[in-house]
């Protein structure tokens, strides 16, 4: 045996890859690889020097371990999850306050698959736990046993089991090669090593290895069995490097795709450019999305999550809307998936908000009354939820849901990027009819409803990753970091190098403890620790920074999506960037193909219009005009064209404006009636959700709960004083500007000597005391001073003013000397008489005062504000 070792870019590929072409040519010789991926690249690269190789002389660890044990089923990491699964299905007592938990049966897997690879089993890790006093989790020690039984019963093996079954294979038939190189891999673990030990003895074998702490093991396993190590130099010339820090994610990809419209524009194939990514899941969307916008061919070379894929999402909605026996609210979630054949259907010509308008309703019946041509859809599967068939027969019924996928479109030809996703669809429903099959051969064959077969299958699915087809060639190379060990590019961008992300921060393991790491270390188990993945994420690092051979852009964005500052990585003051040019992201600006007509201006300028304005708004709700000082265009939709909102579906009725209403509601029945505030609220919520249609759920439980606790709080210190008449819901007009505002009061009280106090009860937090206040004085919030006004017009003092806030804590925004009413009094009839002016001018444009309402306005998808992102804003202090 022997062992090429250098430090990343030491040319230690490119000999291998030499001499395996040569070899090839003289017998039989394999170049064993990680990944498929990899095994690609590798096949391109020997066509490109003029080395004409069979492809299967290039493989993978796992095709090396098919073709020597062809017979043997091995458990990947769906599967193992989809048997761990099984197992605990048999062990009801075991993680039994985890049962249901996303991902419990893929760490499960993990940690079971990482025990065996360090060469324990269920009898040695019981072995572990008595006698060196061991501390792992208890349920993963006894459920331990039961994967592996489930896995012999099915004929499975794990692949550290399938590994030293192959090395006994070869030490008694010898192997079909005359010499084997291992190229791209930083570790072997203590199967993997017992593979080559026996590979040696029967064949030449070659390996690479990067020189680092976490592979001095390896080196000295293999020196001890006589193992010739040859150690290379640095061969790749050091890169021009630059450090480009951006205000967001977004920012940071756009400016990697500026500067790769700029390499190419200067003569730079797109091939010869790629980008290496730690955090897939962060940055994925961000590439797809401006990679799409700017024309430019790309190409990942890592799986993508299946449970992120549209076609998962649709064929989980199916499976709840069977469970709920085609319930309303989850049978529109199935149709309106973006992935469905009926999506564009459901969404036209109002048709989606007519049948959300009549939920809650259950059963396809009731829906074919509302929308005929969704129920034909689904009548296929109608009678579904009522069927219990064995696994296999769930299995191939699951093919009839092609019916139900968006088609790709006959009439036009498609645009690349819809090439790609159509055949990432394709790919996803692939992988799940597969798993279904696999998942069918290892349950009993009990007839169970479709849910039941769901159940198990899920687990597997969550843990499967797609490849998609790829045709372009001459495409950007977007590489995860791991795959990107055997590439050398003229330029290579390394994003997201944030502290903790990329190096990325070790995470505790529950099932694994460091305790029980560190313990199983010391008794020689080949395990890996907090300080050895740390190094593996610091090579990883180092790895990442030495694939360019021209030049090297290291970038990181210095905000998160909320506007908080984040650190790059601190590994970045380690390396050799002094002198490196600095850059800021720019800005992705897309010209237009044609010069757009100057927008019209925001405002209603003819006269017709504006005498209509004059008629409709003769009389204004004190709340319109709010609407109107927060942002002219939420006034004009909302109360001059009076648009209104889509009708929610019941799950999201459960809202702020329902939650207000209500609590106003019972605090004018408690006030009116007297006696235990807690029972009104229990009363009237029931009432109330019934005639909403809002599902009995935790959700609303608690809110339940909530809202009677916080008005239990407000009727011990409702502020009722002897003498005074309490007055609620009292109607007020105010004459301003030539336009009668009214309103209504939510509390007055008036003594006997005409003073009164006016209240605004408000169902938000108390801890928002300091924030209400602010508006109140920038008069944002006016109702408490324009009442006022309109009692003081009356006749009556008003001697106090106040805004209580009744959720969580009560709060209260208090002004009650004389100066403080008058103050409020004025600054609210100053803004009101200001906007009373603006909405008779025709001011309609999208100017809000307070950006951070936006959130909840309802026209936000139309005003088309284009507003920074937190990010952005920081950036420019």
């Amino acid at each position: 045996m022997r062992l090429l070792v250098g430090p990343p870019g030491s040319g230690k590929t490119s000999r291998a890859l030499e001499e395996f072409a040569s070899a090839a040519q003289q017998g039989k010789a394999l170049f064993v690889v990680p990944t498929a991926t990899m095994a690609e690249h590798v096949r391109h690269e020997l066509a490109r020097r003029g080395r004409h190789i069979r492809p299967s002389w290039v493989t993978t660890m796992a095709g090396l371990l098919r073709s020597l044990l062809p017979e043997a089923r091995v458990a990947g990491a769906p599967e193992l999850a989809l048997v761990v699964e099984l197992a605990l299905a048999g062990r009801p007592d075991l993680f039994a306050g985890l049962r249901g938990s996303p991902g419990l049966s893929g760490a499960l897997a993990s940690a079971f698959e990482e025990l065996a690879y360090a060469g324990v089993d269920s009898l040695q890790l019981e072995s572990l736990v008595r006698f060196i006093a061991l501390r792992p989790h208890p349920d993963l020690v006894a459920l331990y046993p039961a994967v592996e039984q489930t896995l012999r019963q099915h004929g499975l093996r794990l692949r550290a089991q399938a590994l030293l079954e192959a090395a006994r294979r070869l030490a008694q038939n010898g192997a079909p090669w005359d010499a084997v190189w291992f190229d791209g891999f930083f570790l072997f673990s203590a199967a993997e090593r017992e593979l080559l030990r026996a590979l040696s003895g029967v064949a030449r074998v070659t390996l690479t290895l990067p020189e680092w702490e976490g592979a001095r093991p390896v080196i000295e396993f293999f020196q001890k069995r006589r193992a010739r190590v040859e150690r290379l130099s640095p061969q790749r010339p050091r890169p021009q490097v630059t450090l480009i820090s951006a205000a967001s994610r977004e920012h940071e990809v756009e400016e990697i795709a500026l500067r790769l419209i700029e390499e190419h524009a200067a003569g730079r194939p797109w091939r010869e450019m790629g980008v290496v990514l730690r955090n897939e899941e962060a940055y994925l969307a961000h590439f797809e999305r401006v990679f799409y916008r700017t024309g430019i061919p790309w190409r990942a070379y890592f799986g993508r999550a299946l449970r992120r894929e549209p076609v998962f999402l649709l064929v989980r909605r199916f499976v709840d809307a069977l469970r709920s026996g085609w319930e309303g609210e989850a049978t529109l979630a199935l149709l309106g998936s973006p992935a469905c054949a009926a999506a564009g259907q459901m969404r036209a010509n109002g048709l989606w908000a007519s049948i959300v308008s009549q939920l809650p309703f259950r059963g396809l019946d009731r829906l074919a009354r509302l929308a005929p041509a969704a129920a034909r859809f689904l009548e296929p599967f109608a009678n579904w939820p009522q069927l219990a068939l064995p696994p296999r027969q769930w299995a191939a019924r699951l093919r009839e849901l092609c019916r139900l996928l968006a088609p790709p479109p006959s009439d036009r030809p498609l645009a690349e990027e819809e090439l790609r996703d159509f055949r990432l669809r394709a790919a996803a429903l692939r992988e799940i009819l597969d798993l279904a099959e696999s998942a069918a051969g290892l349950l009993p064959e009990d007839p169970l409803p479709l849910p039941g077969f769901w159940q198990h299958l899920e687990a597997a699915l969550q843990e499967a990753r797609i490849y998609a087809e790829e045709i372009r060639r001459d495409a950007v190379h977007l590489l995860d970091v791991e795959e990107s060990r055997q590439w050398e590019l003229p330029v290579v961008f390394v994003c997201g190098l944030l502290e903790g992300e990329f190096p990325r921060r070790v995470q505790p393991d529950p099932l694994l403890p460091e305790g029980v790491r560190t313990a199983l270390a010391a008794q020689g188990v080949d395990i890996r620790t907090r300080a050895s993945l740390e190094a593996e994420e610091r090579f990883l690092f180092e790895v990442a920074r030495t694939r360019a051979s021209s030049r090297l852009f290291l970038c990181w964005p210095d905000r998160n999506d909320n506007g908080d500052a984040q650190l790059r990585a601190f590994v970045l003051d380690q390396v050799q960037t002094e002198g490196a040019p600095k850059a800021v992201a720019r800005r992705l600006a897309i010209r237009p193909s044609r010069v757009p007509q100057a927008p019209p201006r925001p405002r209603l300028a003819a006269d017709d219009l504006l005498a209509a304005l004059r008629q409709v708004h003769a009389h204004i709700a004190a709340t319109a005009i709010e609407s109107f000082l927060q942002c002219p265009f939420q006034f004009f939709a909302g109360r001059t064209l009076r648009l209104k909102e889509p009708e929610k579906l019941p799950s999201a009725r459960l809202d702020s404006l329902f939650l207000g209403t209500l609590a106003h509601a019972i605090l004018t029945e408690w006030h009116q009636r007297g006696g235990d505030i807690g029972l009104i609220t229990e009363e009237m919520w029931d009432r109330e959700a019934r005639r909403k249609g809002i599902p009995e759920g935790y959700r609303a439980l608690l809110a339940r709960e909530a809202m009677k606790r916080n008005l239990r709080l407000f009727a011990r210190q409702a502020g009722l004083q002897e003498g005074w008449q309490v007055e609620l819901e009292r109607d007020l007009r105010l004459r301003l500007a030539g336009v009668e505002i009214q309103g209504r009061a939510d509390r007055v009280d008036t003594s006997a000597d005409g003073r009164c106090v006016v209240y605004d009860f408000k169902y938000s937090s108390g801890s928002s005391v300091y924030q209400r206040q602010q508006r109140e004085e920038a008069g944002l919030s006016i109702q408490g001073g324009l009442y006022a006004e309109a009692l003081r017009q009356e006749g009556l003092q008003p001697e106090s003013i106040q805004i209580v806030l009744l959720k969580n804590e009560i709060g209260r925004v208090v002004a009650d000397t004389p100066e403080e009413v008058e103050g409020r009094i004025q600054t609210a009839v100053a803004a009101a008489t200001g906007a009373i002016e603006g909405i008779l001018a025709g001011r309609i444009e999208v100017n809000p005062a307070d950006p951070d309402q936006c959130t909840w306005c309802s026209f936000r998808d139309a005003c088309r504000l284009q507003q920074a992102a937190p990010a952005v804003l920081a950036a420019t202090e």
